[in-house]
């Protein structure tokens, strides 16, 4: 702390550029956590003339239906005659097997690969008390 007032001390006859630094470094930090980007809109509807909130909303509105209104028209551009519906992008068939039972019964070579069974089940340790 002593190191920090000797330091202030040198510093004395440069106040004024030391507290607008500062000053600087807040606004900086302040704006920064307001994050510029979120608030940027209402900057530029407050700096912008001519344009009341309901114009530029109603503007930006207009904007975002032209443009889906223009998607839409591609989209009804596009030749879907004859194409049948997809679920995947490239064709994919699972192979099929026959739905047969192989091997049952077999109770005792699977449960003699536990480390402890009782009354043909699984015994497992308690987890949960």
């Amino acid at each position: 702390m002593s190191n920090f007032l000797r330091a202030l001390r040198f510093t004395w006859p440069y106040r004024g550029r030391l507290f607008l630094s500062w000053g600087c470094a807040v606004l900086i930090g302040v704006l920064w956590a307001a994050n510029i980007s979120a608030i940027y809109p209402i900057v530029k509807l407050l700096f912008d003339d001519g344009v009341s909130l309901h114009q530029w909303i109603d503007n930006k509105v207009a904007d975002s239906e032209r443009a889906i209104r223009e998607h839409q028209l591609q989209l009804a551009e596009v030749e879907t005659d004859g194409v049948e519906p997809m679920t995947r992008m490239g064709d994919m068939t699972l192979p099929m097997r026959a739905d047969a039972v192989t091997a049952g019964n077999c109770a005792d070579a699977v449960l003699a690969n536990a480390p402890e069974a009782e009354d043909g089940y699984f015994a497992v340790p308690k987890v949960v008390e």
